[in-house]
């Protein structure tokens, strides 16, 4: 998989998609992320799916909470590189396991 910011797009939107099957789809309506996903996990911490377009890559960003999320409140965590993944699946399966 490469990461060209057109191809991290479509990837992350795939992701989003993929997430929106596991759990609760919230839109954002601050002025940063406006439109925007977020997903709310078991334990109701949120979580979204930004690029980083400069490394070529993903990042999940958490928050303890929907409200704290909306408050940009979001801290990063790891960076995910498409191109060290052999499938879209094997990207998937690394950001579960960090969301859970």
């Amino acid at each position: 998989m490469t990461g060209t910011e057109k191809e991290l797009t479509n990837l992350k939107a795939e992701l989003e998609s993929l997430l929106s099957e596991k759990y609760k789809s919230v839109i954002f309506k601050n002025d940063k992320y406006k439109g925007e996903k977020m997903f709310i996990g078991h334990t109701g911490k949120a979580v979204h799916i930004d690029i980083i377009a400069g490394y070529k890559c993903l990042v999940i960003e958490h928050a303890e909470t929907a409200e704290e999320a909306e408050r940009l409140t979001l801290e990063d965590g790891d960076l995910f590189y498409p191109e060290e993944f052999l499938s879209k699946n094997d990207l998937f399966k690394a950001m579960l396991n960090e969301i859970e």
